[in-house]
């Protein structure tokens, strides 16, 4: 799934208490994605290696940044971390596994299948990649709808946070 969608995602589902909570559901929903692909995109970036898209050949690192940012051990571990230290407040984290679970499904074996069990051995999903047409356009059409019905309906982030 796209960077932008899963940070949606992530608002839609555990940012609704306030805008402060949003913005952190958001940023938890893409962290899997920028903690693997930040640097490398930068690098390439301004190395001049940018073409026709971001990753002409993707490094190991790429990889392996990825099945750390992609597992459901690792998020659980932080996840447990944050309930320690913040308690209930650390619902927005939750965004996260969220990221994890959508991608199992929106990835193919053939590019970025999502390792979710790394460290230990994972039965790789064969997914429908999300930039597949009926999928992108489905996701967002519901995307649209969900924030539709939590700005008129359920009203949320009207109050100040």
């Amino acid at each position: 799934m796209d960077i932008i969608s899963h940070g949606l995602w992530g608002g839609a589902a555990f940012g609704r208490r306030s805008k402060k909570y949003f913005k952190i559901a958001f940023l938890f929903g893409m962290l899997p994605d920028l903690f693997a692909f930040t640097y490398v995109f930068f690098q390439q970036l301004f190395s001049g290696a940018i073409t026709s898209g971001p990753f002409h050949h993707v490094p190991l690192s790429v990889a392996a940044l990825y099945s750390i940012s992609h597992s459901f051990v690792v998020a659980g571990i932080v996840i447990a971390l944050a309930f320690v230290i913040w308690r209930r407040r650390m619902l927005p984290v939750l965004a996260w596994p969220l990221h994890i679970f959508l991608d199992v499904f929106t990835h193919d074996i053939k590019f970025f299948a999502t390792p979710y069990l790394w460290p230990f051995h994972t039965f790789l999903f064969d997914g429908i990649p999300w930039n597949t047409p009926w999928i992108f356009i489905a996701n967002w059409g519901a995307l649209i709808l969900v924030y539709i019905y939590l700005l008129k309906f359920k009203k949320v982030w009207k109050k100040k946070s």
